[in-house]
C-alpha cells in the first residue's frame, strides 16, 4: 500500500465568504472543542496603537498551548490575522483545518529548510500587506506560560525583510496564558492520579512539589528503559534529561537515514518531523517504511515534550499554576511515549484563556541601516525576547 502523493506546499488563498465564517464559528468552536469558557485580554490599547503603524504588523505571540491560534484569532476583532504554521499540521490536524487555513490566507512554512513557496508569500506580504502576521518565535510549542525559551531567528528575518522593503517594521509581544477552573492543590494531586493510572508509575513525596519532581524523575527513568538509552543518576536533572533527548534523537535520525544531524534539539525535532511527514503523506512510501517513520516520529514527539520537563520552573510566583502545568506536561509525556500528539494532549475544560499584550516594538531603517547584518539580528532578537518575558512575567502576576 502506498502513501498518497499531495501538494507539498498549500498556496494561501484568502477568502472573504470563508473569513466571515470563521468570525461566526470560533468562539462555539472554542467553547465546545477546546473547553475556553472566555477570553480577556490586557492592555488591548497596545494592539489599537500596533494596527495604526505605518509598517508592516507581526504579532509575536508566545505559544504555550494548542488552544493558543484559535484563542489569538478570535480576540483580535480588529482586523483579520494571517498565521503561520508548519507545513506538516495540514497532514494531522483533520479537512477542517485542511479546508480553512489555506482559504484564511495562512502561510505554511517548512523550517530549516529550502521552502521557496512559502517565502515568497512571506516577502511578498511583508512588502505589501494586507494584513498582520502572527508568528511564534520561539518556533514551536513551548509548554510553559511564563518562561522564554530561546528565540528562533525567523522573527529577525522577517522584520529585516519588512524593513529593507518598506523601511520599518512593528512586532507587538504577546504572552497567552490559561487558568483553569479549579489550580488548587487538591485538583493538581488529582492531575497526578491520573497520571499514575496512565504511566503505571507510582508518585512519592510530601509535598506538592517533591510528588511533581519525583515524577518527573520516574519519566526520566522510564524513557531510559524502554528505549535502552544511557543514564547516569549522578548527572544533574537537566543533564539526564538532555542526554536522552539526544539518545532519542540519534536513534530517529538513524531510522529516518539522516546525513545531518548538526544543529539544535529544535533544529534536529524539524528535519525528522519533515522526513516523516513526507514519507507519510506526500512520497509513494511502502507499509516497511511508512511503519519506520511512525516509530522514529513517536521518539521525535517525547522529544518535543520531554525537552521542557524541567523542576526549576516549578518555582515561581504562581506556583499552583506552575504546578499545574507541569503535571499536564507529565500526563502529556505519557500520551506521547504510547503514541499520541499534541492533538490528543489532555487539556482541561472551563479554562478562561488570557492574552498579555505588550508595548509595539518599532524597527525603522535609519535606526538598524548603521549596524551589520548580524547586529540587525542580535539587536532584534534580544528586544523581541526580553518584551516577551516582560509579558509573561506581568501575564503569571495577573493569573495568580
Amino acid at each position: 500500500m502506498k502513501a498518497q502523493n499531495s501538494s507539498p506546499f498549500p498556496e494561501p488563498r484568502f477568502s472573504k465568504p470563508v473569513f466571515h465564517l470563521s468570525r461566526m464559528i470560533i468562539r462555539p468552536y472554542l467553547h465546545l472543542a477546546m473547553g475556553v469558557s472566555g477570553i480577556t485580554t490586557i492592555h488591548r490599547e497596545h494592539l489599537k496603537e500596533a494596527l495604526n503603524s505605518s509598517y508592516p504588523v507581526i504579532l509575536a505571540f508566545r505559544h504555550t498551548a494548542k488552544e493558543d491560534a484559535p484563542v489569538l484569532l478570535a480576540a483580535v476583532k480588529e482586523t483579520h490575522v494571517r498565521f503561520l504554521y508548519g507545513r506538516d499540521v495540514l497532514y494531522w490536524a483533520g479537512k477542517a483545518t485542511q479546508f480553512l487555513f489555506p482559504r484564511l490566507g495562512f502561510i505554511a512554512v517548512q523550517n530549516r529548510s529550502a521552502n521557496k513557496e512559502g517565502m515568497q508569500y512571506l516577502r511578498n506580504e511583508l512588502s505589501r500587506p494586507k494584513f498582520p502576521l502572527a508568528l511564534a518565535p520561539e518556533g514551536q510549542v513551548t509548554y510553559h506560560m511564563h518562561q522564554v525559551s530561546k528565540l528562533q531567528s525567523g522573527i529577525a528575518s522577517m522584520a529585516m525583510w519588512a524593513v529593507e522593503s518598506t523601511g520599518g517594521v512593528t512586532i507587538l509581544p504577546l504572552s497567552i496564558g490559561y487558568k483553569y477552573a479549579n489550580t488548587g492543590q487538591d485538583w493538581i494531586a488529582s492531575l497526578l492520579k491520573r497520571w499514575e493510572q496512565a504511566s503505571g508509575l507510582t508518585v512519592e513525596g510530601e509535598t506538592l512539589a517533591e510528588q511533581l519532581i519525583h515524577a518527573m524523575e520516574s519519566m526520566l527513568r522510564k524513557i531510559a528503559t524502554t528505549y535502552s538509552l544511557q543514564y547516569n543518576p549522578q548527572d544533574s536533572f537537566i543533564k539526564r534529561r538532555d542526554t536522552l533527548c539526544e539518545g532519542l534523537l540519534s536513534l530517529a535520525e538513524a531510522e529516518a537515514g539522516l546525513q545531518d544531524t548538526q544543529g539544535s534539539i529544535i533544529d534536529r525535532l524539524y528535519r525528522v518531523r519533515f522526513t516523516g511527514s513526507d514519507t507519510l503523506f506526500t512520497r509513494n512510501s511502502s507499509i516497511e517504511e511508512q511503519e519506520t517513520a511512525k516509530q522514529y516520529l513517536l521518539k521525535n514527539q517525547i522529544v518535543d515534550l520531554l525537552e521542557y520537563l524541567n523542576p526549576a520552573y516549578l518555582q515561581g510566583r504562581h506556583e499552583d499554576g506552575r504546578a499545574a502545568e507541569s503535571a499536564l506536561n507529565l500526563l502529556d509525556l505519557v500520551n506521547r511515549i504510547q503514541g499520541g500528539t499534541i492533538n490528543t494532549r489532555y487539556s482541561p475544560r472551563g479554562k478562561s484563556a488570557y492574552i498579555q499584550m505588550g508595548k509595539p516594538l518599532d524597527y525603522q531603517k535609519e535606526f538598524l541601516s548603521p549596524l551589520g547584518r548580524k547586529s540587525q539580528q542580535k539587536h532584534i532578537l534580544l528586544s523581541v525576547s526580553n518584551a516577551l518575558q516582560t509579558c509573561s512575567e506581568e501575564l503569571e502576576h495577573m493569573l495568580m
